[in-house]
């Protein structure tokens, strides 16, 4: 039978203190269980390791063989908690996230630059294509997902915002179709749709805002009730697709919850429309009059206020956008990804009090050309 390797340790304590007393008390072990491990360890290799006196305890010439391997391997056994506990107390390794590439240009690209400059420990490595990469087979620390959800028992999710959404359109397109007036106006004009995974468009669930419900935001309140919660309390996904525990409150709010009953739910897929799966390449033909786009809020308020896109049909509302954190569900969380996902909070928090701030002015753009 092969020797363990925690009796090994232990003999290299038991050799270092030069007696049993001492080495359980460094160890936080009764005396006796010492003893009856390193009695046992010699038993499987078959020769003594100690010669016991009343006075003294003498390594014999098998046991100084023994415990130069068995010092080797203590050795390595403090370097690694030496160096666990480094990354811990100051982040850095290989940190792979996986995020949609328009998300880390428009949202991201001043809070990643201050990133990479206070942990420069951390090697980032971004991968930004629109597909969902498998976490753990990719080994991903960390993904920014956009929606519902899956279901898996293995990951982990944060949610960090949740945006507004509304139609847009360009002035120049509003003046030659004219502003809709109701959903069915939009079949006849040119439309700019996600392109969902199944290579279908991305309906518009249109619901009117006077029946629904909802809360005033929370702007700024991470979703574990505090700042940095990232371990213990990461919640793990459910079949639904969200976070057990998690609620709607908990996360920061572009503005008022918008959802319609389902009596009331208009789906528009207008039949003149271009599907992509980048809604910032969407967004760019949207400002140049090529089509009514679904955009949330956040993103769409600087062209907005440029007075390059227009808001159509203010009085309904698009299903909100959630975004999460996602990540493998172990209940030890590298200092990299926490830092990283604090970051993230951080961010979201700051994009959700911008946007309350400009709900009113989004809200307010009424349209001047109108057809019904």
């Amino acid at each position: 039978m092969s020797p363990d390797a925690d009796d090994l340790l232990l003999f290299a304590r038991v050799a270092e203190s030069g007696s049993f007393s001492r080495a359980a008390e460094r160890v936080q072990l009764p005396k006796s269980t010492v003893s009856r491990r390193i009695a046992a360890l010699e038993k499987r290799l078959g020769e003594r390791l100690l010669q016991r006196t009343t006075r003294k305890l003498v390594i014999t010439e098998f046991g100084h063989g023994v415990l130069d391997h068995a010092r080797a391997m203590s050795e390595e056994v403090d370097a690694a908690l030496a160096f666990a506990l480094s990354r811990q107390a100051r982040p850095s390794g290989r940190l792979r996230v996986s995020m949609p590439g328009d998300f880390a240009s428009t949202a991201l690209e001043r809070p990643l630059a201050e990133f990479i400059r206070d942990f420069p420990d951390v090697s980032l490595e971004l991968d930004l294509s629109p597909r969902r990469v498998d976490l753990i087979g990719e080994n991903f620390d960390l993904a920014i997902r956009m929606g519902t959800l899956p279901d898996d028992s293995q990951l982990a999710a944060r949610r960090l915002a949740v945006f507004t959404t509304g139609l847009y359109a360009a002035p120049s397109l509003l003046r030659e179709h004219g502003e809709p007036l109701t959903p069915d106006a939009l079949h006849t004009m040119p439309a700019l749709m996600l392109l969902s995974r199944s290579g279908d468009a991305v309906a518009w669930e249109l619901s009117p805002r006077d029946v629904a419900h909802g809360g005033p935001a929370n702007a700024g309140r991470s979703d574990d009730g505090g700042g940095g919660g990232t371990g213990d309390g990461d919640r793990k996904l459910n079949a639904n697709g969200h976070a057990h525990g998690d609620t709607n409150a908990s996360a920061p709010k572009a503005s008022r919850a918008r959802r319609g009953t389902d009596a009331t739910v208009r789906e528009i897929v207008p039949s003149q429309h271009v599907r992509a799966n980048s809604p910032d390449v969407l967004i760019r033909l949207a400002r140049s009059g090529a089509g009514v786009v679904a955009v949330a809020d956040f993103f769409a308020e600087p062209y907005l206020a440029r007075g390059e896109l227009q808001r159509i049909l203010p009085a309904w509302c698009l299903p909100d956008a959630h975004c999460w954190a996602v990540f493998p569900g172990r209940r030890l969380m590298p200092a990299k990804t926490r830092a990283f996902i604090d970051m993230l909070a951080r961010t979201m928090s700051t994009c959700s009090e911008a946007i309350d701030a400009s709900a009113a002015k989004v809200d307010a753009a009424p349209g001047r050309f109108r057809v019904g």
